[in-house]
């Protein structure tokens, strides 16, 4: 009747339901580029390395251990800022998703760059957070929309400092020095970096943890780099944003391999 009446069936899971959706275009597209995958004949033989790994002397410790001293020795060597605390997670998107859980509240203002990654949005909206799109240019954020967004008081920031996945385009550090400068006058911004395309990038890395390290998250994943099957990444901040996260993820996987 006019009242209204809705009739549920079987209870449906939450699903990335943009993600899902990349690149089910049938047979009619010849060269996909939705994936942003790298071309993987360009990708090292990690034979070596992986037998080297199986060789370690604590490779079947129970120890929970956020980063083995080894790979956080070896990672401060090119980090873009000298963060406080480092731990790993299985992949850049694990990375940006234990963060917005474990630093954020459901119902956070959320400003993003635009374009972003599918996938960044859907975990927005599974999280129950409200997405502030932050329009670019070749040179990263636009400052202007920038300065835009953060009228509406947003709890976080997210971007992709260096090489953009999607677009390609690089940050500059005239830009990277101009969005520092909007930033200055809010304290309560996090700021969330997703250097997804890490060390494949020709750009070296930046980050705005130069001038915020207390606030700033820097994930960099190496699965672009090395391999999909690798599943790491590599997540600094400060000491305490670290170790959230880290309490976090002993409720699931607790360490990465």
């Amino acid at each position: 009747g006019r009242t209204g009446m809705w009739v549920c069936g079987q209870h449906v899971s939450p699903r990335p339901e943009r993600f899902e959706k990349i690149g089910n275009f049938g047979d009619t597209i010849l060269a996909d580029m939705t994936l942003s995958a790298p071309d993987p004949s360009l990708l090292p033989d990690l034979s070596l390395a992986l037998h080297h790994g199986l060789l370690t002397p604590n490779l079947n410790s129970y120890q929970r251990t956020a980063i083995i001293p080894e790979l956080e020795q070896a990672v401060r060597r090119h980090w873009p800022y000298p963060a406080e605390a480092f731990i790993t997670s299985d992949g850049g998107f694990d990375g940006m998703y234990l963060a917005l859980q474990a630093l954020l509240f459901p119902g956070s203002t959320v400003a993003v760059e635009s374009p972003t990654a599918a996938r960044v949005l859907d975990m927005l909206d599974h999280l129950g957070m409200n997405a502030i799109m932050v329009e670019c240019d070749v040179y990263g954020p636009e400052p202007e929309a920038l300065k835009q967004a953060l009228l509406q008081k947003p709890t976080a920031f997210v971007f992709q400092p260096r090489t953009h996945s999607h677009t390609g385009n690089a940050m500059s550090h005239e830009r990277l020095t101009e969005l520092a400068g909007l930033l200055a006058g809010d304290d309560n911004v996090l700021i969330l970096e997703d250097d997804g395309v890490g060390e494949l990038s020709t750009h070296p890395a930046i980050s705005l943890g130069r001038y915020y390290p207390d606030r700033t998250v820097h994930i960099r994943s190496y699965s672009k780099a090395y391999g999909p099957d690798l599943r790491l990444a590599v997540i600094s901040g400060s000491k305490t944003c670290m170790g959230q996260i880290q309490s976090f993820r002993h409720f699931g996987t607790g360490w990465s391999s």
